[in-house]
């Protein structure tokens, strides 16, 4: 079976709801599921950050959805660094900086950017055919 983990802000809990479902629904597994986790005692979020990590290096591929805060590009990082395939779901507008710089690690070899949750199904089926 199929593994990924998904990246992004607990605010963006709902896109991330949607594209685990839509996910699921190839059949592809999510490794560990943060948004059904509460961060509410500083040591549950150590919990949750251990989790999280073994999350991604258990994951096929990672989905990174932007927006994202900081632990969603640890988390992309631990997928570079693990060498794991990753899909960047953004606009192009989430691809610059507020200088108008471009993200180095958005443009890396293992990244393939998509614009929508529906461009990331198409890649996923495609990488399944």
């Amino acid at each position: 079976m199929t593994t990924f983990y998904i990246a992004t802000t607990l605010e963006n809990a709902i896109e991330h709801n949607r594209c685990r479902d839509q996910l699921r629904e190839l059949g592809h597994e999510i490794t560990y599921d943060w948004t059904l986790r509460s961060y509410e005692v500083s040591r549950q979020l150590a919990e949750v950050a251990w989790s999280e990590v073994a999350g991604v290096l258990a994951a096929d591929y990672l989905v990174v959805l932007l927006p994202g805060g900081i632990g969603t590009h640890v988390e992309l990082g631990v997928a570079l660094g693990a060498h794991i395939p990753i899909y960047l779901v953004a606009g192009a507008s989430q691809l610059i900086d507020h200088r108008g710089w471009p993200f180095p690690f958005y443009h890396h070899a293992q990244v393939t950017q998509v614009s929508d949750i529906g461009g990331l199904v198409r890649q996923v089926e495609r990488r399944d055919a």
